[in-house]
């Protein structure tokens, strides 16, 4: 039993703790010394990138795995459906799944200002209500649960602040009685109109101002050239504005012609599977010693 908990302490978001849970783990298992030599080699230089002791210092917001990546990439390739569109196709399909991916996100927005969460009818949440993402005021709802109810940890480590970027149950004693400020929650999780704005110094600007300041920086870099420089950029764009023909001519859109019959051509494949690994070729094409069978060996 003793042995058992101090394995747990292998995902302890405490560096001391995970120190110690491995110096076990090297007790526990002194006698495959090969194993252990390839978790020192080729998994310890990285332990800062997947141990809950340091991953749980950066602000990830939750995404612990690479599941929504790979769920980006399997929408994508709904749109796309083959691997043999030209680029013309290609291009009209990745812009079509972007702009519905677009107006999903900007409904889902609009649906989450409307209606008042039930656990959230408080008035230490008043100003994070409409303004604040579901996801992030549940969250909120939990921290606020265990400083009711005197459940959280007797110390503060600051991994969830830091990890989630919003106030933990420690830092809520500090608003106790009051109004949790939606300065306390971080960007990512805003939902109101100021989460659309850039901010530099504690003054708000909107993507237009921020545009309008970009471009006076270039027209003074462009006075800052010589005189040939300026005029040969002059020509150029000239060339873009009014050009004699275009830059960009159509593709031209062939039909998909069937294989002739008889034609030993291998036709091409359309699937969006990714290639086997080496691995997995020489696994399909092993055979075993005594039965002679295909994917296992004696």
């Amino acid at each position: 039993m003793d042995n058992e908990i101090g394995l747990s302490k292998i995902n302890d978001k405490d560096e001391e703790a995970f120190n110690e849970a491995w110096k076990l783990v090297e007790l526990l298992y002194k006698d495959k010394e090969k194993v252990l030599d390839y978790i020192r080699n080729t998994w310890f230089p990285f332990k800062e990138r997947f141990v809950h002791a340091w991953t749980e210092n950066c602000a990830h917001f939750g995404n612990r795995v690479s599941s929504r990546a790979e769920g980006a990439h399997g929408k994508l390739k709904k749109y796309l459906q083959v691997s043999i569109g030209d680029l013309y196709q290609v291009k009209n399909k990745i812009c079509l799944a972007i702009e519905n991916e677009f107006k999903e996100i900007t409904t889902q927005l609009s649906s989450e200002r409307i209606p008042i969460p039930h656990n959230c009818n408080n008035y230490f949440f008043k100003e994070l209500i409409t303004k604040v993402s579901s996801f992030a005021l549940r969250k909120l709802v939990d921290q606020y649960e265990m400083l009711k109810h005197g459940t959280m940890k007797s110390t503060c480590t600051g991994h969830f602040m830091a990890s989630m970027g919003l106030p933990c149950a420690h830092k809520m004693i500090d608003w106790k009685g009051k109004v949790l400020p939606l300065d306390a929650i971080h960007s990512q999780w805003r939902i109101d109109t100021r989460s659309f704005a850039f901010s530099d110094g504690g003054e708000t600007r909107s993507h237009g101002q921020e545009f309008k300041k970009l471009v006076h920086e270039l027209e003074n870099k462009y006075q800052e050239w010589p005189a040939s420089q300026r005029e040969c950029v002059q020509e150029r764009i000239s060339q873009l504005i009014s050009p004699s023909l275009p830059l960009v001519i159509e593709p031209n859109i062939l039909p998909h012609k069937e294989r002739p019959s008889g034609s030993k051509k291998v036709k091409e494949s359309s699937s969006t599977r990714r290639n086997a690994s080496k691995f997995e070729i020489v696994d399909a094409t092993r055979k075993c010693s005594i039965c002679k069978g295909v994917g296992h060996n004696s």
